[in-house]
């Protein structure tokens, strides 16, 4: 029998992930379907609270370069991947399409390209591969796998779900193992190519690593925070962008707004690039609005209390699970005006310019010592993906297509949206 505890308010949320942060930032380890994906609970996301978890994502923010020029680089390889994707999306114009796949294709490839200077073409069947392995270990590690709720079931035949996770993860391992290998073999430390040369190059530290508690660094533990990157950068911001397309749809005066929004303040001369976006008020309060809406971590993923503790006066044993109940406080109509209704307008001020001050009950990327490492990145991301998707085409459902349920969606890693749905891109005059 486990002990849960769910905290639905927003003062018990901010509690547990601000004020005591630190006291409620462990993590369940008996998920069977986690233990399986992430080198026995070693993934940086996975990992319970200790002095080695603290010193594993120091490790990985630095390699990551969330910084001055290390934002730059980063944003240029996010636009080199956009731009293979508009490429693409070029030749399929005014006929029905599959969107998922290719926003799939350049989030993956620029996370890809970012990691381990690998660069792909959409037909090659390694990153085929690796796109179904991502998408099967998505499904295998779903809240609703029965076995995280009855272990014992481990002992009957393996589910469909779980043996598609479990060969998913053979491949992600040696995917992540082969590129590490190679990588090894060509490091320069004065010519750092990547993540994965900033890693290596980072972890020759012994002192740092043993200070850190480790008896030795060892390469799964290295290889093991890029299981983190690759689900945190791509899941998450996949999801994101189809539940912004299925509102756009339901909602299309948003997409015309946003657009000429864009051609105000942008023009049609040049491409948008990431500084562009506080100029773009409009255009940041229908991110927000999907991501409240969304809400593609509806329960945060759950953290574990590592001492006795307590939230809003109730007492919280060491041990306990505690799950954040962030689609409610999403939802709440004490603070949220008409929480049910997509309103991007309630994030602007009168003259239409984005209001400064920051929303308290909103945590789309929870918060404290848990809180989402590759934030910035995903939101560079998101940004660059929508404004030069919309400023080069008009996005539309696909002619006999039914139009997507706003409340059906899929439990994951993310919530998801059911619908699988073509659209059509219309290419707009850019003169």
């Amino acid at each position: 029998m486990k002990r849960v505890v769910v905290l639905n308010s927003y003062e018990s949320i901010k509690e547990a992930l601000i004020q005591k942060t630190t006291e409620l930032a462990g993590r369940p380890q008996d998920s069977i379907p986690m233990k399986i994906a992430t080198y026995n609970n070693k993934a940086l996301g996975i990992m319970d609270y200790n002095k080695k978890f603290v010193f594993m994502r120091k490790l990985a923010y630095k390699s990551l370069h969330l910084y001055g020029s290390g934002m730059t680089k980063i944003e240029e390889k996010i636009v080199a991947g956009i731009e293979e994707m508009c490429s693409m999306l070029c030749k399929e114009v005014d006929k029905p399409i599959f969107i998922r796949q290719h926003l799939a294709y350049s989030l993956v490839n620029t996370i890809c390209h970012l990691c381990f200077s690998k660069k792909y073409d959409s037909h090659d069947p390694e990153f085929q591969n690796l796109l179904q392995a991502i998408e099967g270990t998505n499904v295998g590690l779903g809240l609703d796998q029965a076995i995280t709720v009855f272990p014992w079931l481990r002992f009957f035949p393996d589910s469909k779900a779980l043996k598609n996770l479990k060969t998913s993860t053979v491949f992600i391992h040696g995917y992540i193992h082969r590129m590490f290998e190679e990588h090894k073999q060509t490091l320069n430390g004065e010519k750092i190519r990547d993540i994965t040369d900033s890693l290596l190059y980072l972890s020759q530290n012994k002192e740092q690593w043993q200070d850190a508690g480790f008896e030795k660094v060892t390469q799964e533990q290295l290889e093991s925070i890029f299981h983190t990157l690759l689900f945190a950068a791509i899941e998450t911001s996949l999801s994101s962008l189809r539940w912004f397309l299925i509102y756009i749809f339901h909602y299309p005066e948003v997409q015309r707004e946003m657009y000429q929004e864009i051609v105000n303040k942008v023009g049609l001369k040049r491409q948008t690039v990431a500084d562009d976006k506080d100029n773009l008020p409009y255009v940041q309060a229908v991110f927000l609005e999907v991501h409240r809406l969304a809400s593609i971590v509806p329960l945060n993923v759950p953290h574990k209390a590592i001492v006795n503790t307590s939230v809003i006066g109730h007492h919280i044993p060491k041990d306990t699970q505690v799950l954040f109940n962030l689609y409610s406080m999403h939802y709440d109509p004490t603070h949220w005006d008409e929480p049910e209704k997509f309103k991007p307008e309630r994030w602007l001020n009168a003259d239409g310019s984005l209001k400064k001050e920051k929303a308290t009950h909103y945590l789309p990327f929870s918060a404290g010592v848990r809180g989402c490492l590759g934030e910035r990145m995903a939101k560079m991301q998101m940004f660059l993906i929508v404004t030069r998707l919309l400023v080069n085409f008009e996005v539309s459902l696909a002619p006999g297509e039914s139009m997507p349920d706003l409340k059906a969606g899929i439990m994951g890693l993310t919530y998801a949206p059911a619908s699988k749905f073509k659209i059509v891109l219309s290419p707009r005059d850019r003169k």
